[in-house]
């Protein structure tokens, strides 16, 4: 196996799964269709280290919505009204279409393969009655002899290799063409084009090893930087085309980091159990060498991921715990962790130095209540889970004695016992002791259940206690049960500001918990901190990485373009946009997207004060406020690490922003503006109808400011 494919096939990018508002219906990435399921499914297998994506193309008449390309099994469900779909496919670098089969509601369609692989692909009619088309493709690496797909002016050239390690050389090829190496490795035959006089000849060195030293035909070569596994060396023909390859081996400067969600996986995949990852989530979001970006992808759904890297790098992490655990220590591996300041679970680790893995590194903790009332004790959580999806919960609840508000209103005949205040907050620690991540919570989606102590022997005959919530001015009576043997009132809430104890009419349930062994108790302190052990529940709602934005039905839409997603002020951002055509938008040509130029985007929130000013000026001024400062910059990386910045494109490039759950509303009409290079303000109006989303067409990148 080549390390080079080796090496695509473990870095390869998460599928690009893009919607647009052109009519694409939902994707789904190795979804379960239902039986009712009306739509395209893409099954791809992949052998070995082969790779490859599939194209698909809807047409209304003679209307294209668009290709999209996928290297992951996906559901597509068809567009409204749609007449034709194509489907291209194309295997990776040194890979081939092995089995291919295409079914339309059942009926298997002749000649498939060969219209797919094609340039101008495969052309199928869809009409109102078509339900269900299946592509199966498989990729393969490509092992056919080079003979077979001749060479004009072909001669065969040979070239003989001696050093202290046959078995590190991994491959042979010449001038891209890959050459037939022998059993023994000894040497590898091919043919090359006669008119030539001169030849690239390249070496794939196995993965943790590199050339000390290298001669051919008795000529000490310097040795140049690899690229993914691959040297590369430019020699003079020979009148008889063979070629003599002196070398050493030794170790590289490759390193790995790696990490899995089972047991099983560390295990069969690494041979590492401490590669296993329980109670969290690892996320790299990016990677600089030598002061330059370089771009790393990989499938964050996967169960288990390597990504190789070079000693010297930097990176930056996400370690992300579950509800209920926290991050055991700042150094991993004997590497320190530097958290980010403004990025929750964030962290940068400079200038690596040896293989690394996240196993271990987590450990389960408590939620804390700060509780100083005298009017309530003892309080409890329950599903936690629903308020933090990481680390911990921590409550703090005080009397305010000031609390006038006459609850009456909303429950007749009640007499006030007490208020307190209750705020709730999120706290991730950052593996250092004392040092945490805490946001506020004021309100959220499911509720959790809270239960507090309250004295059962002040009430009356039929009486019982209740709970009414005062928030942003709003009463309302909770749903509370309060139980007179054990003297817990219990209720959900999912929002947190004052909350009055009333009695009422009615009769409290009487439930006696099991028996306990006695435990000594200590007296009530005016202040106390109080840890609990709450009840770990499986997080059902986890907040989607920055790239991704949530669409209605559970799907998403995933960026097409890689860089770095780090915004907490928006449900996360994507580019639409076609990759190819962000590549066309920023004027790359295609001998330079051939050579290994890239396009990637810093998404963050903006900070810069005086920016944000100009901004809100600018929004004021339009009678519009403010939702989410952004930055959006965008970049053009060649292969040699030279940077370009992007401030505006030729054509538009599509992006998808999800809305804040604290600014979604159905009457709400965004759109973003910035300011150009010509110090123009530009405006982007909003061109979707869904109210959880934004969908702009931009051609000026830099800082955004999300208006309504």
């Amino acid at each position: 196996m080549k390390k080079g494919n080796k090496l695509i096939a473990k870095l390869l990018c998460f599928a690009l799964v893009v919607l647009t508002v052109l009519g694409y219906g939902s994707l789904k990435a190795e979804a379960e269709e239902p039986d009712s399921f009306v739509g395209l499914k893409i099954d791809i297998t992949n052998q070995d280290s082969a790779t490859g994506t599939v194209s698909y193309e809807f047409f209304k008449g003679n209307e294209s919505l668009g290709e999209v390309g996928t290297s992951l099994s996906t559901t597509i469900s068809f567009p409204e009204g749609i007449t034709k779909m194509k489907i291209k496919v194309k295997p990776g670098t040194n890979c081939q279409v092995g089995n291919y089969s295409m079914y339309v509601d059942g009926a298997e369609v002749s000649d498939a393969k060969e219209a797919a692989i094609s340039e101008n692909g495969h052309d199928i009619a869809v009409s109102e009655s078509t339900n269900l088309c299946e592509v199966k493709v498989e990729f393969r690496e490509d092992n056919t002899p080079s003979g077979e797909n001749p060479v004009e002016h072909a001669v065969p050239a040979t070239i003989s290799l001696s050093g202290d390690k046959l078995d590190d050389i991994q491959g042979v090829r010449v001038d891209g063409r890959d050459f037939q190496l022998s059993a023994d490795k000894a040497s590898a035959t091919g043919e090359v084009d006669s008119t030539k006089g001169r030849y690239q000849i390249g070496f794939c060195v196995e993965f943790g090893k590199a050339f000390n030293s290298v001669s051919i035909n008795g000529v000490a070569q310097e040795i140049p930087q690899d690229n993914e596994g691959w040297y590369y060396f430019t020699v003079d023909k020979t009148e008889n085309q063979n070629y003599t390859i002196s070398f050493t081996t030794g170790a590289s400067n490759d390193v790995t980091i790696v990490w899995a969600y089972s047991e099983q996986e560390a295990q069969e995949k690494f041979n590492d159990p401490a590669a296993f990852v329980d109670h969290a989530k690892v996320e790299i979001v990016s990677v600089t060498r030598n002061g330059e970006f370089v771009d790393i992808s990989y499938d964050p759904n996967a169960m288990s991921t390597m990504v190789a890297l070079k000693k010297g790098d930097d990176i930056v992490v996400r370690l992300i715990p579950d509800y209920g655990y926290q991050l055991k220590s700042a150094v991993i591996n004997d590497q320190q962790l530097v958290p980010d300041d403004n990025t929750v679970s964030q962290f940068s680790l400079y200038n690596i130095q040896g293989n690394m893995h996240f196993g271990g590194a987590f450990k389960e903790a408590s939620d804390i209540i700060n509780d100083s009332s005298n009017v309530i004790s003892d309080v409890t959580i329950a599903n936690g889970n629903n308020a933090a999806s990481s680390g911990n919960l921590s409550l703090t609840l005080t009397d305010n004695v000031s609390y006038t508000r006459d609850v009456t209103s909303v429950v007749a005949d009640a007499t006030k016992v007490g208020s307190v205040d209750i705020t709730l907050d999120n706290v991730v620690s950052k593996g250092i002791d004392g040092q945490n991540w805490t946001r506020n919570i004021s309100e959220f989606e499911n509720d959790i259940t809270l239960g507090v102590k309250v004295d059962g022997n002040n009430l009356g005959a039929n009486e019982t206690y209740s709970i009414v919530r005062d928030h942003n001015g709003t009463l309302t009576e909770l749903n509370a049960t309060f139980n007179a043997a054990t003297g817990v009132l219990s209720f959900p809430t999912n929002q947190f500001s004052t909350y009055t104890i009333i009695k009422k009419q009615g009769t409290p349930q009487y439930n006696p918990e099991p028996e306990k062994k006695e435990e000594k108790k200590e007296e009530k302190k005016e202040e106390k901190k109080v840890e609990i052990v709450v009840q770990k529940e499986a997080s059902t709602k986890e907040k989607a990485p920055a790239n991704i934005v949530q669409l209605p039905g559970g799907e998403k839409a995933v960026s097409s373009i890689g860089g770095v997603y780090n915004v907490e002020s928006v449900e996360g951002v994507a580019v639409v946009t076609q990759k190819k055509d962000v590549y066309s938008a920023v004027g790359l040509s295609n001998e330079e997207v051939k050579a290994g130029t890239n396009v990637v985007l810093y998404m963050s929130d903006c900070l810069n004060k005086k920016t944000n000013q100009a901004l809100n000026d600018v929004a004021v001024a339009a009678n519009k406020k403010v939702v989410a400062y952004l930055t959006a910059d965008m970049y053009t990386i060649t292969k040699k690490g030279v940077i370009n910045k992007v401030r505006q494109t030729g054509t538009p490039v599509e992006l998808l922003i999800g809305v804040p759950q604290s600014a979604r509303s159905a009457n709400r009409q965004f759109s973003v503006v910035c300011i150009d290079p010509s110090k123009n303000v530009v405006t982007y109006n909003d061109m979707d109808t869904n109210p959880n989303t934004i969908t702009v067409r931009a051609n000026v990148f830099g800082n955004y400011a999300v208006v309504y």
